[in-house]
This record gives C-alpha cells, structure tokens and sequence, in this order.
C-alpha cells in the first residue's frame, strides 16, 4: 500500500506593511510555497471566502479591522485555521485581549528571529494537527456509538 504524500499547509500573512509581509513569505518560504500575503483585514476576509488557509498570521494593529477583531471573525468560520498575531507592541492588555478575544494560539513579538518564527509555525502546524485527528477520532467513536 503507498502513503498518500502528505499535503503541504497554506498560509494566510496579513501585515499592513507590505515589506513585513515580503519577510514573512521568505520566511515561511522553506515550510511550504502556498503563501497568500494581503494588507488588510478586509482583504483577508475577502481571500477567505474563496478557499482555506491552514495557519493565519495577522498583524495586531492595522487601520480599520485590528488582528484581534479579524483573528476573532476568523476563529468563529474557520475554527481549525491556527491563529497567530505578531506586533512590535507588547503590550499585556492587548496580549490578553488577542489571546481571549482573538482565540489566539500563539502571541509573537516583533523583531523576531526569523529561525524562532518557523519553529513556532511548525509547533503550530503540528499542534493542529493533532488536534484534527482527535476531533476525527472523536467523531468516528460517537458514530459507532449512536449505530450501537
């Protein structure tokens, strides 16, 4: 029997600067190929409607919809999409915010360390998936229970 290959994840980077959108594609460049970068949380949206994204990393603060409040939309339509914000402004009351409001998964700070920022996005990816296959599992076992 052969393995099926195992799917690369797709990226959504939402960043109102578009040079820290640029560093973030290169950045992420060696974990898969399907990045999608935009300016705005409205673009994101847009984007959003027409496919799914494994992992978002959003910027907090962006004119118009912050990262919190987008991060907060996406988690209610897409509740599998891992969620990350990334600001240069640690600030606890917005860490808390993002992480409560938000459904954050993972708080980064800018600058980063570009070595740190994909070990947290594979730590990240490999949590969800974890996290999928029980879901799975979950639902397999309530099915053969409720055939019972």
């Amino acid at each position: 029997m052969t393995e099926k290959p195992e799917l690369k994840p797709s990226f959504l980077v939402v960043d109102d600067e578009p040079a820290v959108g640029r560093l973030l594609k290169r950045a992420l460049a060696p974990l898969t190929d399907d990045i999608v970068v935009v300016e705005s949380a409205a673009e994101a949206l847009q984007v959003c409607l027409g496919r799914s994204f494994d992992l978002v990393i959003s910027d907090m603060r962006m004119p118009g919809m912050d990262g919190v409040e987008l991060l907060r939309i996406l988690s209610k339509d897409y509740p599998s999409m891992r969620r990350i914000i990334l600001t240069g402004y640690a600030d606890l009351g917005q860490t808390l915010k993002s992480i409560n409001e938000g459904k954050v998964n993972r708080y980064l700070t800018k600058p980063f360390v570009i070595s740190s920022l994909i070990q947290e996005v594979s730590d990240e990816l490999r949590l969800g998936k974890r996290e999928r296959s029980e879901i799975t599992r979950l639902r397999n076992a309530i099915n053969k229970l409720s055939k019972e």
